[in-house]
């Protein structure tokens, strides 16, 4: 993993203490996919990679923590102990809880954390509970608990995940995109289930869209989401005009014109043209 730092954001600041290796305990780092940043934590997925020199390489951990606090500290939580995946990508996090034990010592207030993560084979959206993600309860250390909530099937091909808050007491809604999917899912924590899929292509078997990247402007109680479509080369906008029900959203515009495709990789061509 690579701390980049937000003061001077360029190669030439770089040394190599900004490097964090991710092996814990004697076990290879593997390849790293996505960070969410925790309380304390920089939550990593992993996922498989292949190269000429070596081929093709399964993950070498579904889920690590980093450290924030204590130079290369990393820790496994052996999700895939508990629930079988192949491999993670997306990952999120948001605060869940916050308990302060005694009021004389706020520096002792005990942090939860909520962390969505997708993994595919299954394509699967972990839900996890992180108790005491800051670290600081006394009578726990410094080692927060993982424990998984639940395990949502979601379309396939489970890239990127985007989390929509509906406020203190409610559950988050969750906007999922599958690169082997036309339509971006959304998940509401509060029913358990998948309630909406929003078609974001043109439905043409020979250049699927292929959701990818998604980002979301909340105001009030309402969402704009924006998703990139690999596989045409667009940016796709999805309307929740009320979070309350989000069974309604909608495609309502799309950025850009549609790419060509790449017969090589299967991917959208950039074409560019003068004005």
């Amino acid at each position: 993993m690579l701390h980049l730092p937000a003061a001077n954001p360029t190669r030439d600041a770089l040394n190599t203490s900004e490097f964090v290796a991710l092996g814990t305990n004697d076990r290879l780092s593997g390849v790293a996919h996505a960070t969410a940043i925790g309380s304390r934590y920089v939550y990593v997925s992993g996922r498989n990679s292949s190269s000429t020199q070596l081929g093709a390489l399964p993950a070498r951990f579904i889920l690590r923590l980093v450290d924030r606090t204590v130079a290369g500290r990393v820790l496994e939580t052996d999700l895939e102990l508990s629930y079988s995946v192949r491999e993670a990508r997306g990952v999120a996090v948001v605060p869940s809880a916050t308990r302060v034990p005694d009021p004389a010592s706020p520096e002792l207030t005990i942090v939860d954390e909520r962390v969505y993560l997708l993994a595919r084979g299954p394509d699967t959206l972990l839900i996890l509970d992180v108790l005491n993600a800051a670290g600081t309860a006394p009578d726990a250390g410094t080692t927060p608990s993982v424990r998984i909530v639940s395990a949502l099937p979601v379309p396939a091909g489970a890239s990127e995940l985007e989390v929509i808050p509906r406020g203190p007491g409610r559950g988050n809604l969750v906007a999922v995109t599958g690169s082997g999917d036309e339509a971006v899912a959304i998940f509401d924590e509060e029913v358990g289930q998948l309630v909406a899929q929003v078609q974001v292509g043109d439905n043409d078997p020979n250049q699927p869209s292929q959701p990818f990247g998604l980002a979301a402007d909340v105001r009030g109680n309402s969402a704009r989401i924006f998703t990139s479509t690999f596989g045409d080369g667009r940016v796709a906008i999805i309307d929740i005009p009320d979070l309350d029900r989000p069974q309604n959203a909608r495609l309502v515009a799309r950025l850009g014109a549609r790419q060509g495709r790449d017969p090589r990789q299967g991917t959208s061509l950039c074409q560019e043209t003068s004005p």
